[in-house]
């Protein structure tokens, strides 16, 4: 797998960096440790900002401000008048090869381009290096000690290089989630109609049975198969002397009854045998209609249902609570949601978890969907639907059919205890209407068969049982198919979800084993990083439970106590310095394609001592060039403290280190040994008579110029000057220079010469008499462009007195030192 270095990033128009047509533009090593420096407000948070929005896509802080405050109009800098922020990342492979150029844009509609240079995927390439351990901010170690196990376990998977199988498992689990799996596939549908289907084959098989013994006068049951049925139905037609040509050379379901029904009447002529067939057939017709209906337990299986709906229901508030319950759910599910107690709607922080508690309102509404779901099986199961076509049968003038109307909307609005409760009143109103309509078919029917022959009223029955069988027989075969179509899809469905849970459980036992597997090399080299960081007798220890995506943190020892709570012992330093050592150790043994990283104030926790403990593992231990297969490493730090420190590394030749200067409304500047970019910079300010931006980057290359001088020609100066803050910074470097410099004239040992010598006193009168005796009352500002303008050239005088040209004609070098000049 190919690595990448960090060689270069190029901003502007993005958060705190204006740059408008002037991009900020640094320049790393990749084979040393890389450091910036900078006040508050000058862009540093800036920068990472941008890395950030190239490796993501977004940029957390801003996206979790409430909505009010409209975090995503931040992105772009609010001075640059393109409204499009611009960011490029130039990388490196680490084991050599042709650099490739990243370019991110961001719009001020929020839209989001890409491209790279050598014509990769560009967002695959920046998802390559999307890696936990890539961004470090003091907030990021302090969240991984204060969240969750199952939210650490997960962040600790992507420190592992497990980022994808944690994503998968996560998506297993998800697809795999029983109500999930129902919802997607409609599983609720399926059960009711595989519930309707299966009543259905019963209803008609028993008419079929009825229908068979009807016509052939014996039990289905005693006939060995389904064609033997069938010729047996045949025969007892063709026996009919009048039917027999109607039969001949059909199978039974082809015999055409209507003609059976016309030969009849063609040979015995009269209206009472006709009014007697039609009697038999409505006969028939309400016997399908009366036999298709509830049994006598379904009304009080229905009444419980809907009882136990009625009960789920008042947990719940309405559906608009619920959209509001499921979205908070998703925003605080979401692993970008590092603070699980607070809450997303109102911006309120609880005690107990938000999601915790969404969730748990959830079930109740899960709860009325599942009562529901058993309902609308049992609506279905139990042959209420079918009696919408009795009650169709008994609707008196002026009144509706109740039954049709409630099958209609069951499965989306569901039946209360009291609205079953008027559906039996409404049932045995039916029965009653439907039982005189059948007695007085069946008085009539009595009395047709008085008056007329018996052969007629026995061959126009058995013609009608014909009839009805046929009919009994296609619906039995339509309802056994669809019986069919709908177990097939259960047992597929059954079996799909058997093999995502399979799936699901081999997956995540892998993952947690492998998450396990590489805890256990990555635990002791974090216990040694820790121990070089705070050297005391505390040893963190990291715990994973086979199985679970869970990540514990705990103390093997915490001074003379064996075991004990990390979050509940150690102080915030040890805390930081715990998870600076697991991200440390993660990203050393597994690394990926990012070999770098950017930290940024990661050590403003701690202090003067273990800030310096810190900087030395990284240096000495994790990071290029003194770890040769280490990562790069660029360090993030407004702490003046360190800066020395820093300035002070860049000797040993495995240190680069810049200072950032500027301000948010105008451009941010790096500074590295040379100070130009800032000189011109406020050169071009001057040249426009823009004295007020002008006039703060005057001070600060002086102070970069005097400091630079005291660092090149190694001239001490009091200690004090690197804790000092105030403005009387560069008038004592002043006084450390003019002190060593009159020291080595009184020893004779200055190497300056007479012209240089004399030329000292001459551009410090110009800088002190013309600048820094203003400064101080806050007059600067009523200077006029040129005048600043002479300031500046003193000051490139004033150091250039420092700096000679050997051979003649060369670049001008520092001086060793004021008494040595190589």
């Amino acid at each position: 797998m190919t690595g990448w270095l960090l060689q270069e990033i190029e901003i502007e128009g993005f958060r705190g960096i204006n740059n408008e047509n002037a991009p900020l533009v640094l320049k790393f090593k990749t084979d040393k440790v890389n450091s910036i420096s900078a006040p508050n407000g000058v862009g540093k948070s800036s920068i990472f900002d941008a890395l950030t929005y190239a490796l993501t896509g977004r940029v957390p802080k801003l996206e979790d401000l409430p909505a009010a405050e409209a975090g995503s109009s931040y992105y772009l800098n609010k001075f640059h008048s393109g409204g499009i922020g611009t960011i490029k990342l130039t990388l490196v492979p680490d084991l050599g090869g042709n650099s490739r150029t990243i370019t991110v844009a961001r719009a001020a509609d929020g839209s989001r381009t890409s491209s790279c240079s050598d014509g990769a995927d560009a967002e695959a390439a920046l998802a390559e290096l999307n890696r936990e351990f890539v961004l470090l901010d003091a907030e990021t170690f302090q969240n991984f000690i204060s969240r969750a196990p199952l939210d650490r376990g997960r962040s600790f998977a992507g420190l592992l290089g497990l980022a994808s199988y944690s994503a998968l498992r996560q998506g297993l689990q998800s697809i795999s989630n029983t109500r999930a799996f129902n919802n997607h596939f409609g599983d609720a549908g399926h059960k009711t109609a595989r519930s309707g289907a299966e009543r259905r084959v019963a209803q008609h098989r028993q008419a079929v049975t009825a229908d068979y013994l009807a016509l052939v006068k014996e039990p289905i049951a005693d006939v060995a198969s389904t064609k033997a049925a069938h010729d047996r139905a045949h025969s007892s037609l063709a026996q009919i002397a009048l039917l027999a040509d109607h039969c001949k050379g059909k199978l039974f379901k082809e015999i055409d009854v209507d003609a059976c029904t016309t030969a009849i009447k063609d040979a015995e002529a009269g209206p009472d045998r006709q009014k007697l067939a039609q009697i038999i057939q409505q006969e028939g017709a309400w016997n399908l209609l009366v036999s298709d209906q509830p049994d006598s337990g379904a009304v009080d299986r229905l009444k419980q249902l809907a009882r136990k709906r009625d009960l789920a229901l008042a947990g719940t508030k309405g559906d608009l609570l619920r959209q509001l319950y499921e979205l908070g759910e998703k925003i605080t599910g979401d692993d970008a949601w590092n603070n699980k107690n607070l809450c997303p709607a109102c911006d309120n922080h609880g005690d107990t978890s938000i999601l915790a508690a969404l969730r748990e309102k959830l079930d109740h509404y899960t709860a009325v969907e599942a009562a529901a779901e058993e309902l609308s099986i049992a609506w279905a199961g139990d042959g209420w639907p079918a009696l919408a076509n009795l009650e169709q049968k008994v609707l008196a003038e002026g009144e509706t059919n109740r039954f049709k109307a409630v099958d209609a909307t069951i499965s989306e609005r569901s039946l209360t205890e009291t609205e079953v409760d008027a559906l039996a009143e409404r049932l045995s109103i039916i029965r009653v209407r439907a039982k005189e309509a059948q007695d007085a078919l069946a008085n009539e029917h009595e009395a047709l068969s008085a008056s007329l022959p018996p052969s007629l009223v026995a061959v126009t029955e058995t013609v009608e049982a014909a009839r009805r069988l046929q009919r009994s027989w296609v619906q039995l075969e339509e309802a056994e198919a669809e019986l069919g179509l709908e177990t097939t899809w259960a047992e597929r469905t059954a079996r799909l979800k058997g093999f995502l849970d399979k799936a699901c459980t081999l997956f995540s036992t892998a993952e947690s084993d492998a998450g396990v597997r590489r805890l256990a090399a990555v635990e002791p080299l974090c216990q040694t990083l820790f121990a070089a960081i705070m050297h005391e007798p505390v040893v963190p220890a990291l715990k994973k439970r086979a199985g679970t995506e869970e990540l514990s943190i705990s103390l093997s020892k915490f001074f003379s106590l064996n075991g004990g709570s990390a979050q509940a012992l150690l102080s915030e330093s040890f805390r930081n310095a715990f998870s600076a050592s697991v991200y440390l150790a993660a990203a050393k043994l597994y690394g990926g394609a990012p070999k770098f990283l950017v930290l940024d104030d990661i050590t403003s926790s701690f202090d003067a001592g273990h800030q310096y403990h810190l900087v030395e593992v990284i240096r000495t231990q994790f990071a290029r060039p003194v770890v040769p297969t280490g990562p790069q490493v660029i360090l993030l730090s407004h702490d003046t403290l360190l800066e020395k420190l820093f300035n002070k590394n860049v000797t040993s030749g495995g240190w680069w280190h810049q200072r950032l200067q500027g301000t948010a409304r105008t451009a941010v500047l790096p500074q590295n040994n040379a100070v130009d970019k800032v000189g011109d910079r406020t050169r071009d300010f001057l040249n426009a008579g823009r004295v007020d931006d002008a006039a703060p980057y005057i001070r600060q290359y002086l102070e970069f110029r005097l400091e630079e001088v005291a660092q090149r020609c190694r001239i001490p100066v009091p200690l004090d000057l690197a804790f000092n803050e105030n403005k009387q910074l560069a008038q004592g470097y002043l006084d450390a220079i003019d002190a060593a410099v009159e020291l080595n004239r009184k020893a004779g040992t200055i190497v300056l010469d007479a012209a240089q010598q004399a030329s000292l006193s001459t551009h410090v009168a110009t800088i002190t008499g013309n600048y820094l005796a203003h400064w101080g009352t806050g007059s600067a500002h009523s200077f006029s462009a040129g005048a600043l303008l002479g300031v500046m050239s003193a000051i490139d005088a004033y150091a250039d007195c420092f700096r000679f040209s050997d051979p003649p004609g060369s670049p001008p070098r520092y001086y060793k030192s004021l008494g040595q000049r190589t």
